[in-house]
This record gives C-alpha cells, structure tokens and sequence, in this order.
C-alpha cells in the first residue's frame, strides 16, 4: 500500500520548495551615505523665452520665410554700419545739393529785395512743387483777364529774354515747356451743355446763326434774286 502524506505534511513541503526558490529582499548588505547625481546637459541650451517670439510670427505669417543665416552672411559680406552712414550722408548732401541748384537764383532777388519772407514763401512754392503740386501759391485763381493776359505777356518776355541771354553767353538751358490752353482759344464746354444753342429754364433756345448752321445754305434751285430768306 502507498501511503499519502497528510495536508500538514504538504504544506510543510511547499514552504521548504519556495524558501528554495525566491530569497526576497535583505538588508544585510552596508548603505553608504554618498548620493549619485546625474546631469543631463549639452552645449546648446534652451533659447530664452523671448527669442522663439519672431519665430512664431514667421511661421503664423503669410509670407515665405526666408534664411536667417543666409541674410547675415549677406549683411555681412555687404558692407557695415560705417558704411551705411556714409551713404546716409551723401544721399543727404545730394539732396541739399539738388534743393540749391534749384533755389540759387532766389538769391539774387534776396540781395535786390531786403523782405525775407518773400523769398522764404517763394522757396516753399518751388518744393511744394516739387513734390508734386500743380499750381503755384503765387497764382490768383480770380482776376480780369486783361491783367492776367499782361501777365503772361511779361513773364514770356522775360523768358524770351533770358533764353536769349544764355544762347549768347554759350548756357544750355532745359527744353521750353508748351502750354496747351490758350485765353484767345475756344472755351471748353461740359459735357452736359449742348453743342448747338443755349439750354435755359428746360428750353433749348436756337439763334439764326445755330439754325443756318444746322440747314446749311439752300440749294440753288430755290435762291431767288431780291427774297432773302428770314429765320424766327
């Protein structure tokens, strides 16, 4: 007969098989006090908080970005901050210089005249027109016509003679400007006045003078010698 172990027996058994296998944590082994620390570092850090902002501006932005680096290289390699305010200060010069070219004969008239405000308003009219005014400060908008065409009169006459002063004294002066619009011309009509007669109170009143021009003259067959024709 085989005889079978008791559940003590077996429990016996199974605590000596899984002392055996798992030993478990011990504490016989000496700590030391000395504390590891490890740095995770390396050469490039993190950028500062506000170096990353044109960044994002480049990226959220509808333009194409372009290549930092290469625009440095390119500052760089272009010239420097001296450089920059030479330019500057010529371009200055340049202007100044430009700007008394064209108001050098004012001066003549400030030696003649002793009113510098004259000059000093007639040198703003020469840069407002240089910046693109049409008409001179000077110019009256409301006078009769007899002293405007005097006027005309004079300042071609001086500018007749003044060309013909420089063409002895061997002056190249600029080309002369026509003006298209003349006093004696035809006056120009709006585009809703009528070509023919005069337009008065929702009338359209003719003169004999509009209706002859209308009808032309009349064929031969129908003049007749001594009858003259009568328009009303």
């Amino acid at each position: 007969m085989v005889a079978v172990p008791s559940r003590e027996e077996q429990g016996s058994v199974v605590e000596s098989a899984g002392s055996e296998e798992w030993e478990g944590l011990s504490d016989s082994e000496p700590t030391s006090g000395v504390v590891e620390v490890i740095e995770h570092s390396s050469e490039h850090g993190l950028p500062a908080p506000g170096t990353r902002l044109p960044d994002i501006k480049c990226f959220m932005g509808a333009k194409i970005p372009r290549d930092g680096k290469a625009d440095k290289a390119k500052g760089g390699a272009g010239g420097n901050d001296e450089d920059e305010e030479s330019e500057t200060l010529n371009l200055k010069h340049d202007l100044d210089l430009q700007r008394l070219l064209k108001e050098s004969h004012l001066l003549d008239r400030a030696n003649r005249s002793g009113n510098p405000g004259d000059q000093r308003h007639r040198a703003v009219d020469l840069r407002l027109q240089a910046l693109g005014s049409q008409d001179s400060i000077f110019r009256q908008t409301k006078m009769p016509i007899a002293h405007r065409k005097g006027i005309q009169a004079k300042a071609a006459a001086r500018e007749s003679q003044r060309r013909k002063e420089a063409q002895e004294n061997g002056i190249v002066l600029e080309r002369a400007s026509r003006s298209s619009k003349s006093l004696s011309g035809k006056r120009e009509r709006g585009v809703d006045v009528p070509a023919v007669g005069r337009f008065q109170s929702g009338t359209l009143k003719l003169s004999q003078r509009d209706i002859a021009s209308i009808q032309g003259p009349p064929p031969r067959g129908q003049r007749k010698r001594g009858v003259s024709l009568r328009f009303y």
